[in-house]
């Protein structure tokens, strides 16, 4: 702004200035405030935001780095601001008070016309629909630190690949000392949507300081317990730094290594006291993949898959992840209720397709579908549900919510609240169960305090979890028969199971219709006259599934593309 004048002028202009500077986080104005200064940047980064936006979310304006300025309007009006302002890392900020910016603009009268026509031109423009924004992710290795090269140099080549924006990698050896570290790092952001930075273990001062400055820090921790505790000490202090933000921003990525399997995941989650965010595998192909996964999520494309409920009709979700499968379309996040959950926790814990069909054609009559059936005196419900849990445990034994390979969501129904709850730790089966236990039929299942059943009633397609998690790209499995669907089954002999089940699916369909508007796919794959018990209809269920996929395919693909 001040380039092109004089020397005496830019002498008077630094008389009236003072250089401040401002910690990560802080607020320098908020929306209301009445003006006090006009502000330029020299290093670091300022977001300019609306506090309350839409649903008490707050709208980035812009953000403004080294060269640019802030706060005119008010200074110039002497309106109150109009927007709020904090910094995103330790910047250094040259303010002048309103006061002596009017003093300014007096002695310099050309400084004025060139800043009202900036003005002008800034308030003339169309919103714009992208804003420039940069993301610092610091990568740091407690084991080898070749890992967190590798990882550094896959997460930005993937990150280009999935978002089509610009990612450098950095080597902390660039930066000289932490009192570097804020300077440096907004010369890479000036450019860049994307700076990886491979923090390098052996300059302890200035890695600490990258760290707290980036907007992520990704851990990868070798599965041994030494190295687990090592990560857990460095978590507990980045913890302190980014305080209420510690638990979107801290990530612990586990490196999978055969000599160290003995670990159980119990005593990894004790040391460590959080999540972990994810695996990388020693298979090549999966750890693409889990790369993957996490560039879509750090670039906001994420893929969600939701699938329904709708008993046994819900082994058509089985031909439709077939075709997900077959045509490579990436799913990030699943979420499940009922029939849908059960599906969801089958495949998202690896088992495959093949295994799944083979189950599902393995209830070859109705006799082989009773077996499930172990009544209960009806008090709570008028059946127990432990032959179905027998079956659970075959497929899935102890596995939990961390041994599967994506993330999944599971709706259940708090039967004392009548709200939702939705289970994304603990046990794969209890989970299961708790979703599938349909009131009256099945004895609501025990968890933890509180007594669940199943989550066909209260969200039978749970996209809204797929929403409120950050998934911008939703595909919707609704298998609830439609009121066109169900003409057929007048013919047939209702009993106690009929009814109860029926009365909920007539009420859930409509749930359902109304939760998949959400979705930008929507698929509804039911044959007419297809009735809730007949599992051993495997073969059209899942036929009807992939039908439905294929139909739908160029609609995904779009989606996928975006």
């Amino acid at each position: 702004m001040f380039a092109d004048l004089p020397f005496r002028k830019k002498r008077f202009i630094a008389s009236k200035c003072q250089i401040v500077e401002l910690k990560k986080g802080d607020v320098i104005y908020n929306e209301g405030d009445p003006p006090d200064h006009f502000y330029c940047m020299v290093t670091g980064r300022v977001e300019i935001y609306h506090p309350a936006y839409g649903k008490n979310h707050k709208r980035t304006i812009e953000y403004v780095r080294k060269g640019d300025y802030f706060g005119s309007i008010s200074a110039l009006t002497g309106k109150p601001h109009s927007v709020s302002a904090r910094a995103v890392n330790d910047s250094a900020v040259l303010r002048v008070s309103v006061e002596d910016f009017k003093v300014i603009l007096h002695k310099i009268p050309g400084l004025g016309v060139l800043l009202s026509r900036s003005l002008s031109r800034r308030l003339g423009k169309k919103p714009v629909k992208e804003i420039f924004e940069s993301r610092i992710i610091a990568v740091y290795s407690s084991g080898d630190p070749a890992d967190s090269r590798v990882y550094a140099v896959s997460l930005a080549k993937e990150l280009k690949k999935q978002s089509g924006k610009k990612a450098a990698i950095v080597a902390s050896g660039l930066i000289k000392n932490a009192g570097e570290v804020s300077p440096k790092l907004s010369e890479y952001t000036g450019e860049n949507h994307y700076v990886i930075i491979d923090v390098s273990p052996y300059d302890k001062e200035a890695g600490m300081e990258i760290m707290k400055q980036s907007d992520a820090a990704h851990m990868i921790s070798p599965s041994d317990k030494r190295s687990l505790r090592k990560t857990a000490v460095l978590a507990g202090k980045l913890e302190r730094m980014f305080g209420k933000y510690a638990s979107q921003n801290i990530s612990v990525i586990l490196k999978e290594d055969s000599c160290y399997k003995e670990t159980s995941y119990e005593d990894k989650f004790a040391i460590l006291s959080r999540g972990i965010y994810a695996t990388l595998s020693d298979d090549s192909d999966i750890y693409k993949k889990t790369i993957s996964r996490i560039a879509r999520e750090t670039a906001e494309v994420r893929i969600g898959l939701a699938l329904g409920s709708g008993a046994a009709i819900g082994l058509a979700h089985i031909g439709v992840l077939k075709v997900l499968e077959e045509e490579k379309i990436p799913i990030d996040i699943i979420s499940g209720s009922s029939m849908g959950a059960l599906v969801a926790a089958l495949w998202a814990s690896g088992l495959s397709i093949a295994e799944m069909e083979k189950m599902a054609y393995s209830f070859k009559s109705k006799l082989r579908t009773l077996f499930l059936i172990d009544p209960a005196l009806p008090v709570r419900g008028l059946v127990r549900g432990r032959a179905v849990r027998k079956v659970l445990e075959y497929y899935l034994g102890d596995k939990t919510f961390h041994d599967i390979r994506l993330p999944l969501k599971i709706m259940a129904c708090d039967i004392r609240t009548r709200g939702e709850f939705v289970i994304d730790k603990g046990k794969l089966v209890d989970a299961v169960m708790a979703s599938t236990a349909i009131p009256g039929v099945f004895e609501p299942v025990i968890y933890g305090d509180t007594q669940l059943v199943d989550g066909g009633i209260i969200d039978p397609v749970p996209v809204d979890i797929l929403s409120r998690s950050g998934v911008k790209k939703i595909i919707a499995v609704n298998v609830l028969p439609s009121p066109r669907d169900t003409v057929g089954l007048a013919r047939k002999k209702l009993n106690i199971y009929n009814i109860i089940v029926h009365s909920f699916q007539a009420a859930e369909f409509t749930i359902a219709v109304n939760s998949c508007q959400q979705a930008d796919v929507y698929l509804h794959p039911v044959p007419e006259a297809a009735d809730w018990y007949e599992f051993y209809k495997g073969k059209l269920f899942i036929k009807t599934g992939r039908e439905k996929a294929m139909e739908k395919l160029p609609e995904i693909k779009k989606l996928v593309s975006q």
